[in-house]
């Protein structure tokens, strides 16, 4: 069975991904690995379109001749300041041993955008690619989810659901039930009660008033 892919918009989200799916490994060059899995990252986008003298030299300057420029096909290119995360992406979105890949951009269109021309420019084939694109967040809000509003009947609970059950295959990789707490039983003999009694009831207070008085007599000797 081959590892997984994940790959997020930014550095500080793929962090977030990694501790929830426990990705610990070994951390590389512009991602992070363990036996099952890799999570990986775009710093926003890592590829744009193409400027109009990628056409055709003579549109570098601008006229109103020229004007409006619409190719037949839109050409793109790799933004030259995040070339090396780009190949560092591109290398792990081909790799071998890579058989999904989970796109973890941002939810909408722009998400979408940044990772589909990553893996075009990146030539991805033959992987298995999932992602799931919501135009607003707030569906899986806690308060959605659980809202009922009169004369609509409300499916996003079973929607996020089974859109998770969807993207990782039938499993669900990350568990946010509340872990079961054990609690530590003490028991108090009635001989035990005299001596709780003498030692919250006059020891502990003693030494509170021998304290006070030490530090007493100390001030009214400075």
């Amino acid at each position: 069975m081959g590892k997984a892919l994940f790959i997020a918009e930014k550095p500080s989200v793929a962090q977030e991904f990694a501790k929830a799916l426990k990705v610990s490994g070994r951390k590389g060059d512009g991602y992070i690995e363990s036996d099952q899995a890799i999570v990986t990252w775009c710093v926003g986008h890592l590829v744009t379109m193409s400027y109009p003298d990628a056409y055709d030299p003579a549109l570098k300057r601008w006229s109103m001749e020229t004007l409006p420029f619409l190719p037949k096909t839109f050409k793109y290119q790799v933004i030259d300041d995040v070339k090396k995360q780009f190949t560092i992406v591109s290398g792990l979105l081909n790799r071998a041993d890579v058989d999904t890949i989970y796109v973890c951009t941002d939810s909408g269109r722009e998400g979408e955008y940044i990772y589909r021309l990553v893996a075009q420019m990146a030539d991805v084939k033959d992987k298995e690619q999932r992602i799931i694109i919501s135009g607003d967040a707030d569906c899986i809000s806690n308060t959605e989810l659980t809202l009922s509003r009169e004369g609509y009947r409300s499916g996003n609970f079973n929607l996020i659901i089974e859109s998770f059950r969807w993207l990782s295959g039938g499993e669900f990789p990350i568990d946010i039930r509340r872990p079961h707490c054990t609690d530590n039983k003490l028991s108090i003999g009635v001989k035990d009660i005299g001596t709780m009694k003498t030692i919250f009831i006059i020891i502990i207070p003693a030494i509170l008033l021998l304290i006070g008085v030490g530090i007493w007599f100390f001030r009214r000797r400075n």
